[in-house]
């Protein structure tokens, strides 16, 4: 059973349009492997680690390097009254983690964070900020100053026991679309809906939002 197909990419930072093929190579990677296993098989199901591993190979397949999950600082939350605090206190107090995703080619560098959300297609009103709020929060002490930092969120909403609806996906698609962010590409493959996953639920798209994030303070590359 094959149902709408549409893909799309929107880029309102100008900072972000060096991604544009990347994105594009993101959607391909996407219908490739859901053409592979005739809609039996979807590689935005599973889970976050599946999704930054597609972004990683469009950024190889579009001509920039990626790097995922290297050793990184994490960096809290702070006050302004510890925003004064020097660069030395902030690096004894960062947490040890993971940059999720490094992309870079001759002239620029982007450091991902990322998450996953799968929210039920009929309630995702709030779920594309909050999700993106939530990342902006899990900084990163990497890179330099002109080093571009971003929060991704992959959002892959599902429909229970059923099948989405061509309205329910447009409904979707529309708020999506709504949402100010720097960039967004979404892709809804004809053979989304040929399978349930297994927990019996139908995922008929995925959405790749990114939004710019403020570097924690000047920064050094991890050795």
């Amino acid at each position: 059973m094959h149902y709408i197909y549409s893909h799309g990419i929107r880029i309102t930072n100008e900072k972000l349009e060096p991604l544009r093929p990347v994105l594009d190579a993101w959607i391909n990677c996407i219908i490739q492997y859901v053409e592979l296993f005739d809609g039996g098989d979807l590689p935005y199901w599973f889970n976050e680690r599946a999704n930054v591993s597609i972004l990683s190979a469009a950024a190889w397949k579009a001509g920039m390097v990626a790097l995922e999950e290297f050793p990184s600082n994490k960096v809290p939350q702070s006050s302004e009254d510890e925003e004064t605090n020097s660069a030395l206190r902030k690096e004894m107090n960062a947490k040890k983690g993971r940059c999720d995703l490094y992309l870079a080619n001759s002239d620029l560098e982007f450091f991902v964070e990322a998450k996953v959300d799968y929210p039920n297609i009929t309630s995702t009103s709030d779920c594309f900020r909050q999700g993106l709020s939530y990342i902006a929060q899990d900084r990163r002490n990497v890179g330099s100053q002109s080093s571009i930092h971003l929060s991704a969120l992959f959002c892959a909403p599902f429909s229970f026991k059923q099948r989405a609806s061509e309205q329910e996906i447009s409904n979707h698609l529309s708020l999506a679309l709504q949402e100010p962010m720097d960039a967004h590409a979404w892709v809804i493959p004809s053979k989304a809906q040929e399978t349930a996953s297994h927990n019996d639920s139908y995922y008929p798209m995925v959405s790749l939002f990114l939004k710019v994030v403020r570097p924690t303070h000047s920064q050094i590359a991890q050795g």
